[in-house]
């Protein structure tokens, strides 16, 4: 496992690997569990028998949420792709709403506020990212 940097345009990004999968970390709770995740996968650490089950239930719903996230995101790539921005939005909007934690999201919604015109929820999108427009 080991630590490094990342550059993302202007911002830098922590990331992790471990078993040579690259990890970027989000917000500090997620990336604290996706760092969790991984070491007990890797067998780093371990859990105690009840709190076994109530993780495993936390992960599951969290891969059944990401899931969903990302099949709205995809419709609102889709979307996108054919310049209907409203849609695209409200998928955009829908995966936020399921993984809020996910940056990329508010940058895509952010650049579809662009295409509309609405510069201020655009650059409020961007920030919510930390990512600045232009840079992906």
């Amino acid at each position: 496992m080991g630590l490094g940097v990342l550059p993302a345009g202007q911002q830098r990004w922590r990331a992790f690997t471990i078993r040579g999968i690259a990890i970027l970390l989000g917000s500090p709770g997620a990336a604290m569990k996706q760092l969790l995740v991984l070491l007990l996968l890797a067998g780093v650490v371990g859990c105690g028998e009840s709190d076994a089950d109530k993780f495993k239930r936390e992960i599951k719903k969290d891969i059944v949420d990401s899931e969903m996230a990302i099949s709205e995101f995809k419709k609102g790539f889709e979307f996108a792709r054919r310049e209907d921005w409203d849609a695209a939005i409200a998928c955009y909007t829908e995966a936020i709403r399921i993984k809020p934690d996910f940056a990329g999201f508010y940058y895509y919604r952010g650049l579809a506020y662009e295409e509309l015109g609405d510069e201020d929820k655009a650059e409020a999108d961007f920030a919510k990212a930390s990512i600045p427009p232009g840079t992906l």
